[in-house]
């Protein structure tokens, strides 16, 4: 089945994917077994969660094109590199399975990221990956745009 990208992330913010488990409930799959690991129930949180080796090369190149755009964007590298840290954990993608990525230094002030970090943890990074996202990550990118103008997108 074929699904436009904007429909899956509708579905996967509603928690409405269609997973093995709600196919077989609907009768649509003979098993609610994941096809992958053959293991365990597929259920939305499994998708994230499957150790085999092409879930987990399928979610280390999504989240590596994911991290690009938002090089690309001008996203702060600070915070960049907190979420790639989060999410990699998020994702069970270990360092060595993660495209390599250079994300430069820069001077926001590493506690704020710690603090901010800790706070999007309060709510939780799986729902980070479902679009909710603490606005305390905003006003840490708009001190890096204040302090690297040129980074700023307009």
């Amino acid at each position: 089945m074929e699904f436009k990208k904007d429909t899956m992330t509708d579905k996967y913010i509603h928690r409405g994917l269609p997973t093995q488990s709600k196919l077989y409930q609907q009768g649509q799959e003979a098993s609610p077994t994941c096809p992958r690991c053959q293991r365990n129930l597929e259920i939305q949180s499994h998708i994230f969660s499957c150790e085999t080796d092409s879930s987990i090369e399928e979610w280390n190149k999504t989240w590596a094109t994911t991290l690009q755009s938002l090089q690309k964007m001008g996203t702060a590298p600070d915070i960049l590199a907190k979420w790639n840290t989060q999410i990699r954990i998020s994702l069970n993608i270990l360092a060595s399975q993660l495209e390599k990525m250079t994300i430069r230094g820069c001077k926001t002030r590493r506690g704020w990221i710690q603090q901010v970090s800790e706070n999007q943890m309060r709510i939780g990074w799986d729902l980070f990956m479902r679009g909710f996202i603490i606005n305390d990550w905003k006003e840490l990118q708009a001190q890096y745009e204040q302090c690297h103008p040129y980074h700023k997108k307009g």
